[in-house]
């Protein structure tokens, strides 16, 4: 019940971040619009701004698995096609509130949150990464998170201004991303391997 209850909460307060931005008044005002008791949300979050976002994040999460297990023909796909799927169904999730997720953006763009902003990003990448089969323990595990998070942030950006049919303009975008990825990852991973040679 506790989980539904924040899950609402959640989408509460996100209609009305794009009028209010990422602060307490959004959250009063979500109170409001949906008949809450004052204190509602300092009670699920008492963290305020930061707690949200954690969760709203951990939120998106669950529903891109419940997108991705409802897909039977996933777990043969390519790993190029599998990180796309987990990518676009993100997106899928967040097109309801696009103008929020924006100002999530610039909030986290501010010095202050810049940690915490590259963080979240780490964690969305880990979660596709891991929902695409990946199981690396080496340093392939850090460079894939580097190399998803900044497809995924430039994916984003893109996405916000795509009034293209389906998004059709970010799914071209995408695709490209994740292509010089890859043959970006084979290049580093194939000097790494050149490296390991020379030092035996």
């Amino acid at each position: 019940m506790e989980q539904l209850s924040k899950e609402m909460l959640i989408n509460a307060a996100l209609r009305q971040i794009p009028f209010e931005g990422w602060t307490r008044r959004a959250f009063e005002k979500a109170e409001e619009s949906e008949g809450l008791s004052a204190g509602t949300y300092a009670a699920y979050f008492p963290g305020g701004v930061q707690d949200v976002i954690k969760a709203m994040h951990r939120w998106v999460d669950e529903q891109m698995v419940k997108k991705i297990d409802a897909q039977p023909d996933f777990a043969n796909a390519k790993i190029r096609e599998k990180i796309f799927r987990c990518v676009m169904a993100r997106i899928e999730i967040l097109t309801p509130h696009r103008e929020a997720i924006r100002r999530l953006v610039g909030h986290q763009l501010l010095p202050w949150n810049k940690p915490s902003g590259v963080r979240d990003l780490g964690c969305a990448a880990d979660a596709m990464w891991k929902l695409a089969g990946d199981r690396s323990v080496d340093y392939n595990f850090y460079t894939k998170r580097i190399l998803l998070s900044g497809v995924y942030a430039s994916t984003l950006n893109h996405w916000f201004s795509d009034s293209s049919d389906d998004f059709a303009s970010t799914q071209e975008f995408l695709r490209a991303r994740i292509e010089n990825v890859l043959k970006f990852g084979k290049f580093v991973g194939g000097i790494k391997e050149r490296f390991k040679g020379k030092a035996a």
